[in-house]
């Protein structure tokens, strides 16, 4: 079948041999898990599911969605084609745990006028590529995250709920952050 609908990506093999898969018809879709034989075991379409899949060291998995909140009014307009990036973090039958906006984080971290600070408009200001966890040595967890759409690479600190840094313009229109070497957590 030659329909992009039915066209998924973004593997991730778990250790019992089952596969994660996102659909991506357009723009992202259900993530799906299949076992070891290739058989259908579960999905979930709560969200459109996209880029990178991730798990971190207690096997929860991490995913980009869109349209993380419906919050998308700024000083008293509307933008109904705004896209809020965002990801999700699922346990191991694709159960949503806990999700997170973009938008809400640059807000509660003052870094709001870099989405609506420019003299042009964008309806896709983040364009979350991956967020990838990181259990630092105390055990706490921090998601890397790539936006593509402002050439960023933050770091987010999710039980403290703020950035810890953030890049810009290193790169140009980046895809991916991975962990090279680690030290001290």
């Amino acid at each position: 079948n030659n329909n992009l609908s039915d066209l998924f990506l973004n593997p991730l093999l778990l250790e019992d041999g089952s596969l994660l898969l996102n659909s991506v018809g357009g723009w992202g879709g259900a993530i799906v898990k299949i076992d070891k034989c290739g058989k259908y075991v579960a999905h979930n379409s709560d969200y459109l599911f996209h880029h990178s899949i991730e798990i971190d060291k207690k096997g929860d998995i991490y995913s980009p969605i869109e349209n993380a909140t419906t919050d998308k009014y700024f000083e008293g307009k509307y933008a109904h084609s705004f896209s809020d990036h965002g990801f999700a973090i699922l346990d191991n039958n694709l159960n949503v745990k806990k999700t997170f906006s973009l938008l809400e984080i640059y807000k509660k971290n003052g870094l709001i006028s870099d989405v609506y600070g420019g003299d042009s408009y964008s309806n896709n200001p983040f364009h979350l590529n991956v967020a990838l966890p990181f259990t630092r040595s105390d055990g706490s967890t921090i998601v890397l995250m790539s936006l593509l759409s402002q050439s960023t690479v933050l770091a987010y600190d999710v039980e403290a709920d703020n950035i810890i840094w953030k890049i810009d313009h290193a790169t140009l229109h980046q895809h991916d952050v991975d962990i090279i070497n680690s030290k001290n957590g």
